[in-house]
């Protein structure tokens, strides 16, 4: 499977939900100017055909925003993710209605969108190593019908 495979999914959400459209920074632009805020409606309509402007604020009452909940969600941001600030970097309401939530805001160089998700390897920093600890923790915790962590297999090194 290309890593890709799932850009058609995830443009139609940002086009139609959140909104979050990367424009170029004003002072150290790192895109074209012609990719400003304009520019994608018409982009999301070419792809999609007439779908107007994102429902934001009904997408936000439908879920919550920053106060959804649920059970057993990972929200996992890196610090240099420009879409940390369209997700959940610390959670709202820890003690109720989220309870069965966990939020990380990973700090440190290098560390972008996903980078929790790549494969990890001695050269990740120790706030990189310490987060997928975390993450794997929890999700053990839920997983488990105890609710006791246990030591899971979920990495498997071949060596020659």
């Amino acid at each position: 499977m290309n890593y890709q495979d799932n850009m058609r999914q995830w443009t139609w959400q940002y086009c139609t939900e959140f909104a979050w459209f990367q424009v170029p920074n004003a002072e150290h632009p790192m895109r074209s100017s012609l990719i400003n805020a304009t520019y994608w409606v018409p982009y999301c309509e070419a792809i999609f055909g007439p779908i107007g402007e994102p429902k934001v604020d009904y997408y936000i009452a439908k879920y919550g925003g920053l106060n959804i909940t649920g059970d057993n969600i990972v929200f996992a941001n890196a610090i240099e993710d420009p879409w940390q600030w369209a997700g959940m970097r610390h959670l709202q309401d820890p003690t109720n209605t989220q309870k069965n939530m966990l939020a990380l805001l990973i700090d440190c160089n290098n560390c972008g969108h996903c980078v929790d998700l790549s494969t990890p390897s001695p050269a990740d920093t120790p706030g990189l190593t310490a987060a997928r600890a975390k993450i794997l923790n929890q999700l053990t915790v839920w997983l488990n019908s105890s609710g006791k962590p246990e030591e899971p297999q979920l990495f498997l090194q071949i060596r020659d």
